[in-house]
């Protein structure tokens, strides 16, 4: 199953995986299954991850180990690049069309030499653009090189993770880089308003000791000095195996965690608002986008790649510790790479080698139908649009009323959702209880399991 990070209120969880090593086998299926199903999507968004960060920070569960930088920059020659590489030119060539989109995460991508960046966007574009390239970084690695590749239109948009403009609370969550004023000479210099990019910035809430206003003065900050088309606000997850997590539970008489929670929960809703009152829009529990322009009203700096993953449509994760959502045959595929870089770096099938680049060092597992319905539960309520009730009909041959007519009528009942004719989503007080509900909501699937359909029509999802 891959619930873990994704059963969040509003932490990241987009391949997320526990700091451990963990050395997979190889892929359990035959060597060519992957390529089989790159080549089958009609449809495939690209996830690249960069491995590396000069420092790990205490509060991140992200597989990432840090590394020294030469020159300020990832060497060209490291050979988890070099197969990173190998692979994106393959699964481009393979897929034979443009992704849908491309995004670049870690780690910290600030790290990578501009001409290994160039070579990534390169091989992901070998059969056109895609509709959308992002790129993630640290304040500190944003340098002008990087902003040349912006403004030259390479890259569509620039996440920075920021995280808060207070020192003290950037010490609390071991942030590797804390010192605020730097970060406000950072924006100024590179992200001030008529930047030809799109900019978001990632912020977190729930930090042990934050005061309640402390949030929205950074984004009142950050708001008046940059204007940033998109705003993540992340409320601070503390996930066993990170350094923050030892520091507060490996003693008698921490924190608990349930109390940290609970805390950090009550001044969501003020959060919310104030990102409302700045013209926000909130379209995902974390992730809020201002209008294009003031005419075109409809229209927000929404982040399509993210939308891929709430919609459950195929994406390719490249990269150690990286997953990857793929469908052929009515069955939903979850791919993992090695959690090891050394391991890895080993594995070099393509272009000389001997079979495909993804011919090791992979573990993929058919989803069953009833991971399948979790997940579409997990990623569909957390967004404001919600499940689209004629499309879960077809996927799993039963309306949700009829599936879940317990959790559903009780939903509606306490104001925790709203139905429309085609949509039933959460209300402002159910997303602040999406964990309670999501937990409900699996009860009682376990106590009709007899109604769940032993298979899934994937061609409502994806139109084939």
């Amino acid at each position: 199953m891959f619930l873990g990070k994704l059963y969040s209120v509003s932490g990241r969880w987009e391949e997320s995986v526990l700091q451990t090593d963990v050395k997979f086998p190889s892929a359990n299926h035959d060597e060519h299954s992957i390529a089989r199903l790159i080549a089958g999507q009609s449809e495939l968004s690209l996830y690249v991850h960069i491995p590396y960060c000069t420092q790990k920070c205490g509060y991140c569960s992200f597989f990432s180990r840090p590394l020294p930088a030469r020159n300020g920059y990832i060497d060209p020659g490291n050979p988890v690049i070099s197969r990173i590489l190998e692979e994106i030119h393959e699964a481009a060539v393979l897929f034979g069309k443009p992704f849908k989109t491309c995004y670049i995460g870690g780690g910290n991508p600030g790290l990578l030499n501009r001409e290994i960046l160039q070579e990534i966007l390169a091989a992901a574009s070998m059969h056109g653009r895609a509709g959308e390239i992002s790129i993630e970084s640290n304040p500190e690695s944003l340098d002008a090189s990087l902003i040349e590749f912006l403004a030259d239109g390479k890259i569509d948009r620039l996440s920075l993770g920021v995280q808060s403009l207070s020192k003290k609370n950037l010490e609390t969550i071991g942030r590797n880089f804390s010192d605020p004023e730097q970060i406000r000479n950072i924006l100024a210099e590179y992200c001030l308003p008529g930047r030809t990019w799109e900019l978001n910035i990632d912020l977190i809430t729930g930090i042990p000791g934050q005061e309640d206003r402390e949030t929205a003065k950074d984004m009142d900050e950050i708001i008046d000095s940059v204007s940033p088309d998109h705003l993540s606000i992340y409320e601070l997850s503390i996930e066993p195996g990170t350094p923050l997590y030892l520091r507060y539970n490996a003693f008698p008489g921490g924190i608990h965690l349930e109390d940290l929670r609970d805390e950090s929960g009550k001044n969501l809703r003020k959060i919310w608002k104030h990102a409302a009152a700045h013209g926000y829009k909130q379209y995902e529990i974390s992730n809020f986008a201002r209008r294009l322009t003031d005419l075109e009203t409809d229209v927000f700096h929404t982040c399509r790649h993210n939308q891929t993953y709430w919609a459950m449509r195929p994406y390719l994760g490249i990269g150690p510790g990286a997953a990857s959502t793929l469908y052929a045959d009515g069955c939903a595929a979850r791919i993992e790479a090695l959690h090891d870089l050394s391991s890895y770096s080993e594995y070099r099938g393509g272009r000389g080698g001997r079979g495909g680049a993804f011919s090791q060092g992979y573990l993929i597992e058919d989803l069953t139908s009833l991971e399948f319905l979790q997940e579409k539960l997990i990623m569909g309520l957390r967004t404001s649009e919600g499940l689209v009730k004629s499309e879960f009909s077809r996927i799993f041959k039963l309306p949700i009323d009829v599936l879940l007519p317990q959790t559903f009528q009780k939903m509606l009942y306490k104001k925790y959702a709203v139905e429309t004719e085609d949509t039933f989503s959460l209300t402002e007080n159910g997303k602040i209880l999406i964990n309670t509900i999501l937990v409900e909501m699996f009860l009682e699937i376990d106590r009709s399991i007899k109604l769940l359909p032993t298979g899934i029509d994937l061609t409502a999802v994806f139109e084939l």
